[in-house]
């Protein structure tokens, strides 16, 4: 038997192209960029093709027949893509063989599904659907880590979705009180789980239609609950154990039960508007009620899991390139309260801009002149005209927050900064500013230094420069969202309010990222402060007056949490 060896890539299969359904069926599943609709048509008479080679394969090598080239072949072949990089048992019983093709007949429905039912183009290494499934008692930060996680991943341009079995619950049965909770009830045991599989149904519904990240955002607090999530999605989807990432989240108050309770009962929605004392005592009671049952999660259970503590991190058989990302991005989260403020440059006086010489290029020598066709005349003199645009776009670009040099209200701007952090922000709880290294950026945050805010200058905060040679026009939002990331991760971890200058889209980026409502542009000499919470998100928008020289605020959004991430910025 000869063995068609596979092409160097699916970009090479053409749609009427033969193909190895094993091996390009796997080479695409090990490396998803590049599955594409035009390059990926297999049919469905390519299955039955392909289930009775397993049958001849499969006896062939069980029973040692063939040539020796031919055997080894078939091993070869019968490989499939694995963490572990297993080999295969040659003494593999027939009910050992149809399990095989029923995996395998999964992670082909699973493919054709992303190339042919996901409108999401898939652009990161690790395309195969994922699980991230939360841990905890009430009030760890379970919700706040799932939004976060749900923005970090939209960011990057992955399809995600968060399954609050909160949500379910509150549209189910209302507003229960503590009792409601409580384990060894077997009536409202039973109510609960109905909530609980209700919500892994819509998961799983979402997981086959093409879903690539889903976020099951609950306590889960108990062995039979998770061993409950494995089993019912390893039956309805193709995820296996080792797509299961569980998160969960210990104490992060330090043992405190007054800083739970507290920040609890502030934000979540079944205690607002409701007395204070009576509110803090119901979730008090609704909490015992969890403890009680409560187990941790441990190696026994046989799943990739994170422990997020106040002060430590706990990985276990985490591997791929999704879960090692959001496994760094636990490391920088601070679950916690705090402001983002974000702003633009002061205006600054329009530059003088000098003419480039004629020819665009200083120095060079006139050619003799000779004689040229019509058609190399005009191809010249474009080529002339499109060089003389380039450097005329090169100065304005590099003139741009280059300068330093402010108009008056610039200046009154910048000094009013001040007065806007002590008004909204308490004098004892700390701010940090940052801004963009450039003269603008300088200039901005120059009284706010004074003033004793402590000051970071980030190269980042500015917008990139000008490359003729490479001919780049400037930067789209898919490079600033690439370079950004350290900056992310950054605001993720710090531990105090936040003061951001920066320069045009940059800052129109991060308001995406921090408002969890996509890109939008921010106007000058106007101050957006954005306040995330579990359960929603605040957002307030100050306007500088240059007649009184002070902030007035004009707005006040408050966004509900949703499972759906924003849609993607244009890029």
């Amino acid at each position: 038997m000869t063995t068609t060896p596979p092409p160097s890539s699916l970009a090479s299969v053409g749609s009427n192209s033969p193909i190895n359904l094993h091996e390009d069926v796997f080479k695409s599943h090990m490396d998803a960029a590049t599955i594409n609709r035009r390059y990926f048509n297999i049919q469905t008479s390519n299955i039955a093709k392909r289930m009775a080679h397993l049958e001849g394969l499969g006896t062939r090598v069980r029973q040692h027949t063939g040539t020796p080239n031919e055997r080894q072949g078939d091993k070869c072949a019968h490989l499939e893509p694995h963490p572990l990089n297993s080999t295969l048992d040659h003494t593999m019983s027939d009910e050992e063989m149809q399990q095989r093709k029923a995996r395998e007949m999964g992670q082909y429905q699973r493919l054709s599904r992303l190339v042919d039912g996901s409108p999401q183009i898939l652009r990161q290494r690790d395309s195969e659907p994922l699980l991230i499934c939360m841990v905890g008692l009430p009030a760890r930060g379970k919700t706040y880590t799932s939004r976060r996680i749900m923005r970090y991943l939209a960011w990057l341009g992955v399809q995600c979705q968060v399954f609050n079995v909160s949500i379910y619950r509150r549209k189910n049965v209302g507003f229960p009180s503590a009792e409601f909770f409580d384990q060894s009830n077997p009536e409202f045991s039973s109510k609960l789980m109905e909530v609980f599989d209700q919500a892994l149904d819509d998961l799983a519904t979402w997981i086959n239609e093409g879903g690539q990240v889903a976020i099951f955002d609950g306590t889960t607090h108990t062995r039979a609950r998770r061993a409950r999530v494995i089993s019912h999605l390893e039956s309805t989807t193709a995820l296996t154990r080792d797509r299961m990432m569980f998160i969960e989240m210990q104490d992060i108050c330090g043992g405190s039960t007054d800083c739970i309770t507290e920040r609890t009962v502030a934000s979540m929605p079944e205690y607002i508007g409701r007395d204070v004392a009576e509110a803090n005592e119901d979730f008090e009671r609704r909490l015992k009620f969890y403890a009680a049952a409560y187990e941790e999660l441990s190696r026994e259970e046989g799943v990739p899991f994170v422990k997020c503590g106040k002060q430590s991190l706990q990985i276990h058989r985490m591997n791929g390139y999704l879960t090692g990302r959001l496994t760094f991005l636990l490391m920088n989260l601070k679950v916690m309260h705090r402001n983002v403020f974000l702003t633009l440059t002061g205006k600054e006086e329009e530059p003088e801009q000098a003419a480039p010489e004629e020819d665009g290029v200083v120095g060079r020598p006139e050619k003799p002149s000779v004689v040229e066709g019509p058609a190399r005349a005009v191809k010249k003199a474009e080529s002339a005209a499109a060089l003389t645009d380039s450097m005329h776009l090169r100065a304005a670009l590099q003139s741009i927050s280059q300068t330093g040099n402010f108009e008056p209200e610039g200046v009154a701007f910048s000094q009013a900064l001040v007065g806007l952090l002590r008004a909204t922000i308490p004098a004892n709880e700390p701010v940090t500013v940052w801004t963009s290294s450039n003269p603008a950026g300088t200039e901005t945050v120059k009284y706010l230094e004074a003033n004793g805010y402590p000051t970071v200058y980030w190269r980042y905060l500015a917008e990139f420069g000008f490359s003729v040679v490479q001919k780049m026009m400037g930067e789209t939002y898919e490079d600033i969202i690439e370079r950004l990331e350290p900056v992310i991760f950054e605001i993720e971890r710090c531990e105090t309010h936040l003061f951001i200058i920066g320069n045009g889209r940059v800052i129109n980026a991060l308001y995406g990222y921090l408002s969890e409502q996509g890109i939008a542009e921010i106007s000058r000499h106007s101050v957006i402060r954005i306040q995330p919470r579990a359960y929603d998100l605040e957002c307030n928008t100050y306007k500088f007056d240059d007649k009184s020289g002070t902030f007035a605020q004009v707005g006040c959004t408050e966004f509900p949490a949703t499972g759906t991430p924003p849609e993607l910025p244009p890029l």
